[in-house]
């Protein structure tokens, strides 16, 4: 927005108001002439004073709420509040907050949406003050002035209107502050229907509002803020009371009460300057107090104070708009996610999960929410996930970053059993715990940040296969070297019965009754996936569970302590050094295949990749879906699988395939209040794995051998 830009803005609007006022003088030329030759020049002097100290009281006083949003200076905000009373003057319905808005969210390079949501918290102010004001001299009028204007419907009507505008902005303002399901219900689904970026954009604009409503209820000073605004009104008020006895030779408590009147009857937004509706309710209320002549006066009157009012700000803040130069200041980028609502360059996208989970009602991002505007601490990432917590990389107070782990408390028990396991084990391979705490909201733990380490999924696309063939090498040796440690061997069909009935049919079940989906496909002896027919899910685990020598060779482990969710996504590299992250001590069979199972989850079936696959055909019994694994997935997978074969017994390899499946079915109910509409695909790759280890087990006594089911990639 440039100087030129600017003067052409600042011209149009002189020519359009311009127009207006044209008429508005045309159809009252004859009450010029009784402009009066007395006019008392030195308070008309007084009263543009008084008017103008007041918009710098306003201005003062608005720094208390943008203060909160941005850095700012005091001349920024008198130049956006020029603009925006000049728009005032020749746009009607007040457009130019709108613009006030707009113009100094450009000159802070902050949020739009918030600038907006401190000048509705400004304006709400002075709705309260005149409503006050009006109720005070509606009960003044009926029991001493008696003006019978004051008892008429449009009065009622102009006060109704006043306290109805009030109340409603009131109720948008909590519903924000308390983030109200409905509300954020309806956001989420009218934005659902833009594409990615505009969708982004709009909820990361809506989200900065509401937080910046938390912040300004939660920080403003709001002792200072009412102590300026009543000052800003004495000011105003005086102003017009000098503006009246420039004009009047009124009693005192004439002059007050049109004083008052005067911004009572610039409270209706309608025409440019409120010029119409100004003129329409200020005369009503001046001719009782005149005893009801001078017509022609009263008129010249009312267009002497509304210029007085309106226009000083307009014209003094005029010459400032001239000479406006909007300069760019530097910036970190760190800073846009320390303070979400500046606005140095987009970054909504990056957000966009969080953003969805917001506004799709997950508590724990409403929570997360509160961090922001509470300010002990901000959200730079959300983590991709696979469980009911939230993994968040923080920057505390002192800039130094760190990771959250939050969850709801009925999750608590399974973080807390995460902390003190890392706890237990002070080893440079697991993140380093800082901290806990709980309330009656939610529990997390810290952990200390590994900025130099990247995410084993990506290391494994950058990198050479032997540089991650040997990093996958050293997991693998390292966890038999400190972790899978003082085993002991376990033959228990009871054990491993609860495993199957607790971590697979219970989960599977729990989905088939939130999802009609998932209960038509359970209802079929077999399912065709992708164009191969299996036995379904019942089905093949009746075939597992009735066969002795399966059931046996199943129950037959070695319980010790392992990782518990062994998966790529947990693993972050540097310079081939590794940490394993997130634990889960939640296994009912604490057998290390449970963890080899987990990485075959993500090299052999894909897990990683089949997270981003969006559309399931389910047709029947047919469920349909484009499988894509990467070369370097399926690369480094048969280099682990070859050393399983090597290096395990027959029992042990085939289990592998077992508890893969077994790890899909634990994840469905996830899965579902993640994206019911993915369910099929994940409990269609179990059905697939149960189906792949029982084609194992029925070979030949040699099926060590057997490469077994392999479907294409």
């Amino acid at each position: 927005m440039n100087k030129r830009f600017l003067i052409i803005l600042f011209g149009g609007g002189v020519l359009v108001s311009g127009a207006y006022f044209y008429f508005f003088f045309k159809e009252n030329h004859f009450a010029m002439a009784a402009f009066p030759a007395t006019l008392r020049l030195q308070y008309a002097l007084y009263a543009a004073l008084f008017f103008l100290a007041g918009e710098f009281v306003r201005v003062k006083n608005s720094q208390i709420l943008v203060g909160l949003i941005a850095p700012n200076r005091f001349a920024d905000l008198f130049r956006a509040q020029a603009f925006g009373s000049l728009f005032n003057v020749f746009m009607p319905f007040r457009t130019g907050e709108l613009v006030r808005a707009y113009v100094l969210g450009r000159m802070l390079t902050c949020s739009r949406t918030s600038i907006l949501m401190t000048i509705v918290v400004e304006r709400m102010a002075d709705l309260l003050v005149l409503v006050f004001f009006l109720s005070g001299l509606l009960a003044f009028n009926s029991l001493f002035l008696k003006m019978a204007f004051l008892n008429s419907p449009s009065f009622y009507l102009l006060y109704a209107y006043l306290l109805a505008l009030f109340l409603a902005a009131l109720v948008v303002l909590y519903l924000m502050a308390s983030q109200n399901r409905y509300l954020l219900r309806a956001i989420y689904r009218s934005t659902v229907l833009f594409n990615d970026a505009i969708r982004d954009r709009l909820r990361y604009a809506l989200w900065g509002s509401i937080c910046s409503v938390r912040t300004i209820f939660l920080k403003a000073r709001l002792g200072r803020y009412v102590a300026q605004a009543a000052a800003m009104w004495l000011l105003y008020v005086s102003g017009a009371f000098f503006a009246v006895k420039a004009f009047y030779l009124f009693e005192p408590w004439q002059a007050l009460f049109l004083s008052f009147s005067s911004f009572l009857c610039l409270a209706v937004p309608s025409g440019p300057g409120f010029l119409g509706t100004f003129n329409y309710y200020f005369l009503e209320i001046l001719r009782p107090v005149t005893g009801g002549g001078g017509a022609e006066s009263h008129v010249v009157f009312t267009f002497f104070i509304w210029g007085l009012i309106v226009m000083t700000p307009v014209t003094s803040g005029g010459i400032f708009l001239l000479l406006y130069k909007r300069q760019k200041s530097p910036f970190d980028r760190n800073d846009l996610y320390l303070n979400k609502l500046m606005r140095h360059d987009n970054i909504s996208s990056d957000l966009s999960h969080f953003l969805d989970e917001y506004f799709s009602q997950n508590m724990i991002y409403s929570i997360v929410t509160g961090f922001e505007t509470e300010g002990a601490s901000k959200v730079m990432t959300v983590f991709k996930g696979g469980s009911n917590a939230v993994t968040l990389l923080m920057c505390g107070q002192d800039r130094d970053k760190f990771v959250r782990k939050i969850a709801l408390p009925q999750y608590e028990g399974k973080l807390r059993a995460q902390y003190q396991w890392l706890r237990s084990y002070d080893l440079p391979e697991f993140p380093k715990p800082l901290s806990c705490s709980k309330n009656e909201r939610f529990y997390c733990y810290d952990l200390k940040y590994y900025g130099e380490y990247a995410p084993f999924f990506d290391y494994i696309h950058k990198n050479p296969l032997a540089s991650s063939v040997k990093v996958l090498e050293s997991i693998l040796d390292f966890m038999n070297r400190r972790v899978y440690l003082n085993g002991r061997q376990v033959r228990s069909e009871k054990t491993m019965s609860e495993y199957i009935s607790r971590k697979a049919v219970g989960k599977v079940m729990d989905v088939a009754a939130m999802s009609p989906v998932m209960r038509r496909l359970l209802s079929f002896e077999q399912i065709e996936i992708n164009g191969i027919l299996y036995d379904n899910f019942h089905s093949i685990l009746r075939k597992i569970m009735d066969s002795k020598e399966i059931l046996e060779e199943l129950s037959s482990f070695r319980e010790c302590q392992i990782h518990g969710d062994l998966t790529v996504d947990n693993i972050i590299v540097n310079d081939g050094r590794f940490i394993l992250l997130d634990p889960n001590d939640e296994n009912a069979v604490s057998d290390p295949m449970v963890d080899i199972a987990k990485l075959y989850q993500s090299l052999h079936s894909g897990y990683e990749f089949l997270c981003d696959i969006n559309e399931v055909r389910v047709d029947g019994h047919r469920i349909s879906f484009k499988e894509q694994l990467s070369n370097r997935y399926q690369n480094l997978f048969h280099s682990l699988d070859r050393k399983m074969r090597r290096e395990l017994a027959p029992k042990d390899y085939r289990s592998l395939f077992f508890h893969e499946g077994v790890h899909y079915c634990r994840m469905l109910p996830y899965k579902a209040r993640q994206n019911e509409h993915t369910l099929p695909l994940f409990y269609s790759v179990g059905v697939r794995l149960f189906n792949e280890y029982y084609a194992q087990c029925t070979k030949e006594k040699n099926s060590e051998k057997v490469e077994g089911l392999r479907w294409a990639h």
